[in-house]
């Protein structure tokens, strides 16, 4: 795994901060990949015109920062191995996002 980011204080307070932690603790690189972080995006990309990606603390290079490097010499643990409340996480982080971008 790389070294964490730097990151000011007031941007880990926002919504990236939130974002950041739960892209450390999701177990699956690829389904975080393919799944999560393209959904992510598209979201951002879709309200473009209404987020101010300064305003819940996205620097301009998010998309390197939530991307999840692939394990090396690791393996993903199989569907079986993942708890459902963990599989579920992916639900509850673009739901806990497009609540935040709701409010503003």
């Amino acid at each position: 795994m790389g070294a964490a980011p730097q990151l000011s204080p007031d941007i880990v307070r926002r919504l990236f901060g939130a974002v950041l932690a739960l892209k450390a603790l999701y177990p699956d690189d690829a389904k975080w990949n393919g799944e999560i972080y393209l959904e992510l995006a598209k979201l951002i990309k879709a309200y473009s015109h209404v987020i101010k990606l300064s305003h819940i603390g996205f620097p301009s290079d998010w998309e390197i920062l939530l991307k999840k490097e692939p394990v090396i010499g690791g393996e993903t643990p199989s569907a079986q191995e993942i708890p459902q409340n963990i599989k579920n996480m992916r639900h509850c982080v673009l739901l806990t996002i497009c609540s935040f971008c709701a409010t503003l």
